[in-house]
């Protein structure tokens, strides 16, 4: 497929510019451009930018709030446990009608990629997960999903969570998350940090964590994800 795009502003350049791509590669960028294009859209004068991404998200999560209860204390440990109950209430449809609303949100903004963490834990199981892997599915075509397994519950304070974390994997995730800082102890900490790191290498993953995410300021897990790291 051939598209023109013409009279775009661009970054750092004067006056304005025509872009031509064949595919999903720029052929071609200069001023009052000829050629022939299945597409062609006049730019008007608007700017003319890479897609946005979002680094950083829960879609499992998203539009929940007006099926959970309100969080009296305002800390994070009750915003966790008020998930608990509806994250047994998910579905593939519940997910991607939640999810899929946020998506169009941001393929109208200009987003185009996003990682996405997704809870990996006993309580949901890998519902979330289920969930998420049809919605990539269905967007397949506009949005670029990263998947990334996220064990919220911790692995050791969660019996059964390392085998779940083993099964998102080769389900389909892309990216082994964690949260060590919510284990019981540091020792325990440093084991879900070391386990996280092995099924990393197993699958040739990355690792995106959530580190020192607590509301106790002692906790030391990024020095663990360093020492990991080195």
């Amino acid at each position: 497929m051939s598209l023109l795009l013409k009279n775009c502003t661009l970054r750092h350049r004067d006056g304005l510019w025509d872009v031509y791509c064949q595919g999903k590669t720029i052929e071609k960028i200069g001023q009052a451009l000829d050629l022939p294009a299945e597409t062609v859209i006049d730019a008007g004068g608007k700017l003319l930018v890479p897609a946005l991404i979002d680094p950083h998200i829960h879609l499992d999560k998203v539009n929940i709030l007006d099926s959970v209860r309100k969080n009296v204390s305002g800390t994070l440990t009750e915003a966790i446990e008020i998930i608990w109950d509806r994250k047994k209430q998910y579905t593939d449809e519940d997910v991607i009608e939640r999810a899929g609303a946020v998506l169009d949100q941001a393929l109208k903004n200009g987003t185009l990629a996003m990682r996405t963490h997704v809870d990996i834990d006993t309580i949901g199981g890998l519902k979330p997960l289920s969930g998420v892997l049809a919605l990539r599915e269905k967007y397949k075509d506009r949005m670029t999903l990263q998947l990334v397994a996220f064990p919220q519950e911790g692995i050791l304070k969660d019996p059964g969570c390392d085998k779940l974390m083993d099964e998102a994997m080769a389900m389909g995730c892309d990216i082994v998350g964690g949260m060590p800082a919510n284990e019981a102890t540091p020792e325990d900490s440093l084991a879900h940090v070391k386990y996280c790191f092995d099924l990393a290498e197993k699958y040739d993953a990355d690792v995106d964590m959530h580190v020192d995410e607590t509301d106790d300021p002692f906790y030391r897990t990024l020095e663990m994800v360093a020492d990991e790291t080195i």
